[in-house]
């Protein structure tokens, strides 16, 4: 075990007063951190064009099946090239080659003077640490200067380890560096490290551990927003008649769009634009035509001798469209417009859902 060399240092920071209650800003809802996104899936060997990759030994990080992979037998880094940031937001999520394996890698931030050398850097690292077979991990904020690790600043233990995988976030924004896991929105640990030390490069390190990285998405100042698929559906959804949709569902989707409208959304962040563009296409699924009862009629005959008499069904497909036709076929003439749209939707919806067997 390496021991840390200035680690009293690192925690003198703290005796200061450094570390006073800020602005917590949840990736979730990050508006105080500007700018567009950039995203990597890891779908092509040319998304590592954007990175400097650096490896003790000639093997490097590579990509393969949609993630990009580290190599068990040493240290490895990815540092996205060109752009010092100092406030940010990094979201990816890491997972382990084998089932409950063994996980050390993380986020780096704040790095310069990137080498091939195990701790090859001046950067802060925020690690995830998990055991073989543990339903737990840590989280740490490791401190590496000149090429020398310092020490870990912070340390958060029995972190519940979920699904085989850590979906990790981290904020920077004036000299506070917040890591978020698992959606929560309430940051791990927020910790002041200073705007001139948490300035620089950022990138993914794995430290001798089988792990893989599905994505990077990097928000940040330095990147334009990209507006096309919000003003697309922003645009459409303006433009729906009312008429055409049952009262609730239409009344959800204009109060949306009054929220929008009284939004200032030059303000807004990648992660705003994408999270209204989603709800903008939420709202408008749910939206329910208006049916008359003799639509409905016509439904109902349409799937007049549908039965599963001989299985070609499934169990559970022709189950919830038998008992919607049920329901459907219950409603008389007088029955209220916004419960003859919502069956007709809903039977509608099971009958294209019928799941046959192939023979």
């Amino acid at each position: 075990m390496r021991f840390p060399l200035l680690l009293t240092s690192l925690l003198a920071i703290s005796s200061l007063g450094l570390t006073l209650p800020r602005k917590e800003i949840s990736p979730l809802q990050a508006s105080a951190i500007q700018g567009g996104s950039v995203s990597y899936s890891f779908d092509s060997e040319g998304e590592l064009n954007d990175f400097d990759l650096y490896s003790e030994l000639a093997r490097k990080p590579a990509v393969m099946d949609g993630s990009l992979y580290a190599w068990v037998m040493c240290e490895q880094k990815a540092v996205l090239k060109n752009y010092n940031l100092s406030s940010v937001i990094l979201d990816t999520h890491i997972k382990t080659i084998n089932p409950s394996g063994k996980i050390d890698c993380g986020l780096y931030l704040g790095g310069s003077g990137f080498t091939n050398n195990k701790d090859g850097a001046t950067a802060w690292n925020v690690n995830v640490e998990h055991d073989v077979n543990k339903n737990v991990f840590a989280l740490k904020l490791h401190r590496f200067s000149q090429g020398v690790w310092i020490g870990a600043a912070v340390e958060r233990d029995n972190i519940p380890y979920r699904n085989n995988e850590v979906h990790l976030q981290v904020t920077v924004d004036s000299g506070v560096v917040a890591a978020y896991v698992n959606d929560n929105t309430t940051p791990t640990f927020s910790y002041y490290v200073g705007v001139a030390s948490s300035t620089g490069l950022v990138g993914l390190r794995s430290y001798y551990a089988p792990d893989y990285f599905e994505d990077l998405t990097i928000t940040a100042p330095q990147f334009t927003r990209d507006m096309t698929a919000f003003n697309q559906e922003y645009e459409a959804d303006q433009k729906l008649d009312p008429t055409r949709y049952t009262d609730p569902t239409f009344a959800a989707m204009a109060d949306l769009l009054t929220e929008i409208a009284s939004t200032d959304l030059s303000q807004e962040n990648q992660i705003d634009i994408n999270e209204w563009t989603s709800r903008l296409a939420s709202a408008r699924e749910r939206l329910q035509e208006r049916r008359t009862y003799e639509e409905l009629q016509t439904l109902i005959a349409s799937y007049a001798g549908i039965t599963n008499d001989n299985d070609q069904y499934t169990a559970n497909s022709y189950a919830s469209f038998a008992f919607t036709l049920g329901e459907a076929k219950k409603l008389v003439s007088t029955s209220s417009s916004k419960d003859i749209s919502y069956w007709y939707a809903m039977l509608k919806s099971r009958g294209d859902a019928l799941i046959a067997y192939s023979f």
